[in-house]
């Protein structure tokens, strides 16, 4: 619980400028990763091509996008070693591992499937792998999110304020023991 504490703690410091940090990232992230998909729908519609939503993640392109999104968010979360974890984030560290796992199972499936059978439709459910797909995506973003604004606001964190707030208290405890000593 520890950790939960710490994350919203620091969450609760987060500036205007933090948020929208954090959410230029999001905007860049969300529109690089989905460009294959964006620039595919545009192109096939050029050539008059009709393609559906499940075309462009039947085959596990979503898991990819989680994968990529999350292998990132690991790096962020856990630099400085595990033992120094950004603001105690180990309950994130397990979350990435679950759902990079899980867009791993995905993908694996997904390409198993289409190698046996040259497409997935018949092995797999396809309502089901692009419904999770596009969860675990959902998840990994907001996981994502949520360790980019921290990483934010821990590194636009004020040295010579700190420096002065505890100059100040080191003054204040000074004083303190001086009058303990009359």
């Amino acid at each position: 619980m520890t950790g939960t504490v710490n994350i919203l703690g620091t969450l609760r410091k987060a500036k205007m400028h933090h948020w929208l940090e954090t959410i230029y990232w999001l905007i860049f992230t969300v529109f690089g990763s989905g460009l294959p998909i964006y620039g595919g729908w545009f192109l096939l519609a050029l050539w008059s091509i009709k393609v559906g939503f499940v075309d462009f993640c039947k085959d596990g392109e979503f898991a990819l996008y989680s994968a990529a999104i999350i292998g990132s968010t690991l790096h962020l979360i856990s630099k400085g070693g595990y033992k120094n974890l950004l603001v105690n984030m180990r309950c994130f560290v397990i979350m990435s591992f679950v759902l990079l796992v899980l867009a791993t199972l995905m993908f694996a499936a997904a390409t198993a499937a289409s190698i046996k059978e040259g497409d997935t439709s018949g092995i797999l459910n396809l309502k089901l792998l692009v419904v999770s797909s596009v969860i675990v995506l959902v998840l990994a973003v907001a996981v994502a999110f949520v360790a980019n604004l921290i990483d934010s606001i821990i590194s636009s964190t004020d040295l010579p304020d700190i420096e002065k707030k505890r100059m100040k208290k080191l003054s204040e405890d000074f004083e303190k023991t001086g009058d303990e000593n009359e």
